[in-house]
């Protein structure tokens, strides 16, 4: 619990994701080979006893790794809320180098 006379604090979230690699889907000669499509969707629901304080999140990008160790994506993030409060849209250049 949350101490002596506090009710405990009930919330949910639910997360999907998923992946799709073009390398199965296409030639071997195509260009297209280093690139993959990505998504991922969040509700969240921090205190279910209270109304309109949820979110939700939206990712869906393009990956393009064109060499092992080196990738770069192109991604589109969007955060709603339950409540009436401006949703929120951004879009990142993300880039990751191993070595």
């Amino acid at each position: 619990g949350q101490g002596a006379n506090v009710d405990d604090l009930k919330s949910s979230a639910i997360s999907i994701f998923g992946n799709l690699k073009f390398r199965s889907l296409v030639g071997e000669d195509s260009p297209f080979r280093t690139l993959g499509l990505f998504g991922r969707y969040d509700i969240v629901d921090p205190n279910t006893d209270v109304d309109d304080n949820g979110s939700s999140l939206l990712i869906a990008g393009v990956e393009c790794t064109p060499v092992k160790g080196v990738a770069a994506s192109l991604n589109f993030r969007n955060k709603s809320y339950q409540a009436d409060i401006k949703s929120e849209s951004f879009l990142f250049l993300n880039t990751e180098f191993k070595f």
